[in-house]
């Protein structure tokens, strides 16, 4: 009994672990796309061509060699996610009917800061470096709905420290290379323990009706956290002919290596002597997807300037989390992700008005890395999205500047979702979903 059980407690781990792979409304998977507020107003149509500030230094840090002198920016982002679910059919693991609501307000409100500074070091080198969240979510569903087995709550973020330096080879090329610097901290994800349906499923309805554990009826809860670094790179390259700008600019994937904790609550007796469903020591890997993207920016007259942009990602990288614990007795817990590889493009447009003002605008199509409704987990119900985008720059004087953006996200009217969790529930039905975010970014020449 105590081995069959083990297996089944495993399986329950890893449900709280997919938290790993949350919603994100800005990006595909989970990846944040908001890493300044001037590429924000034309859905960042043009990121590796852009070169206008030092948010150039994670978009492409070739782009440095068009700036001149020190410059700061900085940047904050505000993500509101908007999310409902509705519900066709939601069962426990013996096929009764669900207790609870459709979930709450899944989506939370975040704010995403971005911090970069630029020193021209002479006429063809040139140094920078950023400070940017390119990962990381936060979810929450009721703790009474009916997706409280398969997921509660999560919060997660990776922050990245970039150096980087860029050398200008002649009037037309221009080469830069960054180091990424990535710590991970999870700080909480978490679901409930179905103690009724284990039992029912690892040793008899009989003997655990007996001991009060049946399905629904015997809620325990699961929380796991860690944190870890890992070390990338950024290479990137820019054409610039004038009035035209061609852009590439590759981000590698990072190996995250991680480790933290599993606590458990209300744990049965009949587990609990066995020495299951215990706080433990964990471990896990997590490998971030790689980005190639190709910009064009070209400026049709003195006030109108165009841009396009295509970017890959490579989330096939992430096919499945493993979770490994420090209880010898307790094997790997493994959950399939399946993620695949998903492109973005953009087109936008800047409109200089004058000398102090600047509008923009743009529109990105954005595919899903969760392909069908089996393999959108509740922490990531992810869908295509359809980015529109509005901005503004300010400019207060020689030396300093203000840009403002407006970004509507839309995930689409009907997200199909068909999920069995790790407890045997079985969840039915479609999510709903879009995002507003505004953005503010003050940059400081000196």
């Amino acid at each position: 009994m105590s081995h069959s059980i083990l297996r089944c407690c495993t399986a329950v781990l890893v449900v709280g672990a997919t938290a790993a792979i949350p919603i994100a409304a800005s990006a595909a998977g989970f990846a944040v796309s908001h890493q300044g507020a001037r590429g924000a107003g034309h859905a960042f149509a043009g990121g590796a061509a852009l070169a206008e500030d030092a948010s150039t230094i994670f978009f492409n840090p070739a782009g440095m060699t068009r700036l001149e002198g020190r410059e700061f920016v900085i940047s904050l982002h505000g993500n509101d996610v908007r999310m409902d679910f509705t519900k066709d059919s939601a069962t426990d693991a013996i096929g009764q009917p669900l207790s609870g609501g459709e979930g709450g307000r899944i989506g939370q409100l975040s704010f995403i800061p971005n911090a970069y500074y630029h020193q021209q070091i002479n006429d063809q080198l040139h140094f920078g470096v950023g400070l940017s969240v390119p990962f990381g979510s936060r979810t929450k569903y009721d703790s009474d709905s009916i997706f409280r087995y398969q997921a509660l709550e999560s919060d997660l973020g990776i922050i990245n420290l970039a150096p980087s330096i860029a050398y200008k080879v002649n009037d037309v090329v221009s080469l830069g290379l960054g180091l990424n610097i990535h710590y991970m901290e999870i700080s909480t994800l978490s679901n409930a323990l179905d103690f009724g349906a284990i039992c029912f499923a690892q040793v008899d309805p009989t003997t655990c009706s007996a001991q009060g554990l049946s399905p629904q009826s015997a809620d325990g809860r699961v929380e796991l956290s860690g944190d870890g670094m890992g070390y990338g790179f950024t290479a990137g390259a820019l054409f610039d002919w004038g009035e035209t700008r061609l852009g590439v600019n590759y981000r590698s994937s990072v190996d995250h290596d991680l480790s933290g904790k599993a606590r458990f609550s209300d744990v049965p007796t009949l587990f609990s002597t066995q020495g299951l469903f215990i706080d433990d020591r964990i471990t896990s890997e997590f490998e971030s997807p790689d980005a190639l993207s190709l910009s064009i920016a070209h400026q049709v007259s003195d006030q109108i300037t165009l841009f396009g942009d295509y970017t890959r990602m490579g989330w096939q990288s992430f096919d499945e989390l493993r979770v490994e614990f420090d209880n010898p007795n307790q094997p790997d817990s493994v959950e399939p992700i399946n993620f695949q590889s998903q492109d973005r493009y953009s087109i936008g447009l800047d409109y200089r008005r004058s000398d102090a003002w600047t509008f923009r605008a743009g529109i990105a199509y954005d595919e899903s890395a969760a392909r069908d409704r089996f393999n959108r987990p509740p922490r990531t119900p992810d869908n295509d999205r359809t980015w529109l985008a509005l901005g503004a720059t300010w400019q207060t004087s020689e030396s300093s500047e203000w840009d403002f953006a407006y970004v509507h996200v839309m995930l689409g009217d009907d997200t199909p979702f068909d999920r069995t969790g790790g407890q045997g529930d079985r969840i039915v039905g479609s999510y709903e979903a879009a995002a507003n975010i505004l953005s503010a970014q003050y940059r400081y020449r000196f």
